[in-house]
């Protein structure tokens, strides 16, 4: 079995996380959490190609959980959480992350926010069609 871990400190998801937080405050009201994993082949599940099948190489996860919209009452109430993941090789993140910091102009967005803002995104349409459907 698979063994999944923290990946990257808590203080680079924060940052990067209260940024994100202050500009989509749908996010602050679903008490939405930021996180990452690395999960330890081999592995099976959704992999960074978009295929769902085994890995010998690690994979990275990039990860929002929000409370269920309180239009979803069993689930809110039960403390059921939603997830979105985008999920990334670990060698090609860290490929990205350090010519970042070899490349920096000052205006590009480091890899680990332009991912957070793509799953925020995601997740941000997740749960108003989450909270649209009634029960």
């Amino acid at each position: 079995m698979a063994k999944i871990e923290p990946y990257l400190s808590d203080q680079e998801v924060s940052a990067v996380a209260t940024r994100i937080l202050d500009e989509y405050k749908v996010l602050q009201r679903h008490n939405s959490d930021f996180l990452t994993t690395r999960i330890e082949p081999p592995w099976h599940g959704l992999l960074p190609n978009g295929r769902t099948g085994w890995t010998t190489a690690p994979v990275v996860q990039f990860i929002i959980v929000s409370d269920y919209p309180k239009t979803r009452p069993l689930q809110h109430r039960l403390g059921v959480r939603h997830a979105t993941v985008a999920a990334a090789w670990e060698r090609v993140y860290e490929k990205a992350a350090k010519e970042r910091e070899h490349f920096v102009t000052g205006d590009e967005m480091p890899p680990l926010e332009r991912i957070f803002r793509g799953v925020a995104a995601k997740h941000i349409e997740e749960l108003a069609s989450l909270a649209s459907i009634i029960n």
